[in-house]
């Protein structure tokens, strides 16, 4: 199976217990499909148990202060956000935040992420990157959250459609940035300016920015996008991108292609 926007899912069986219902919620309605990693994608330090009990035990679902310090722990125990399991599992069950293998930045500051948002793999997120997937309501008498949230005690259930938002992969969102509930998907090689507010989808490989964001260019022309996309590149694994390291690292001329078929020797 396939990501929306493209990218390959392992049909390595998933335990879906461990999900947040929000995003079980956006996965049975076809939004997304969620993140499965490979064999040693990933690192899993031998202390990240010690850690989960102590999660569990001061209750980092429901204190922010106490997660956030643990989390700094376990970033460290297991050589940082690109790489760490524990965190991405934590962030999946409690906090319906999905992030793809090698994927790193403000998506792993708690509450900087709303429920239900998918991350892809090998996607670049800096400093104070902020999403919303709902707006306040705008069509009733009041806007206030005590009257759609069921959190806050008022109402007996949540009064607002869930809002979901998939960011593909090798994303580069700028610092700043912010995407507004009228985005739904990030495409696939896209950049966000920073300090841009994005209200509408982005397309593949778009370069966008502004208040509110409009495409500026396309990093590529039509021909290479097909290219790149083609090749999904994205779903190797580091060690198996080694031999492809020259053509990653090379500078893409215009209508020249990436000659994505040879692999460096």
């Amino acid at each position: 199976r396939r990501r929306p926007g493209g990218g390959l899912v392992t049909e390595r069986p998933l335990d879906t217990s461990a999900f947040h219902p929000a995003l079980l919620a956006a996965h049975e309605a076809g939004l997304w499909s969620m993140s499965q990693t490979r064999p040693g994608e990933l690192i899993r330090s031998g202390r990240a148990r010690w850690a989960e009990r102590v999660y569990d035990l001061l209750g980092g679902r429901r204190r922010r202060r106490v997660a956030g310090r643990l989390f700094s722990v376990v970033e460290r125990w297991e050589g940082g956000q690109m790489r760490t399991d524990t965190l991405r599992r934590w962030l999946r069950r409690d906090y319906a935040v999905d992030i793809g293998p090698y994927s790193y930045g403000s998506c792993f500051e708690l509450g900087a992420f709303p429920p239900s948002v998918s991350i892809g793999r090998y996607t670049s997120i800096g400093p104070a990157v902020r999403v919303f997937t709902q707006n306040h309501p705008l069509d009733r008498p009041s806007t206030h959250p005590y009257f759609y949230e069921a959190g806050l005690g008022f109402v007996d259930e949540d009064r607002l459609e869930p809002g979901h938002l998939d960011i593909g992969h090798d994303v580069w969102m700028g610092q700043s940035s912010i995407v507004l509930p009228g985005c739904r998907r990030i495409g696939n090689g896209a950049v966000i300016g920073a300090n841009a507010v994005v209200t509408r989808d982005v397309p593949d490989y778009a370069i966008v920015a502004g208040i509110p964001a409009k495409v500026i260019r396309y990093r590529f022309d039509d021909a290479t996008q097909r290219e790149v996309i083609e090749s999904e590149w994205w779903t190797k694994t580091l060690d198996e991108l080694r031999a492809q390291r020259d053509w990653l690292t090379s500078v893409v001329r215009a209508r020249q292609g990436l000659g994505l078929t040879r692999e460096a020797s």
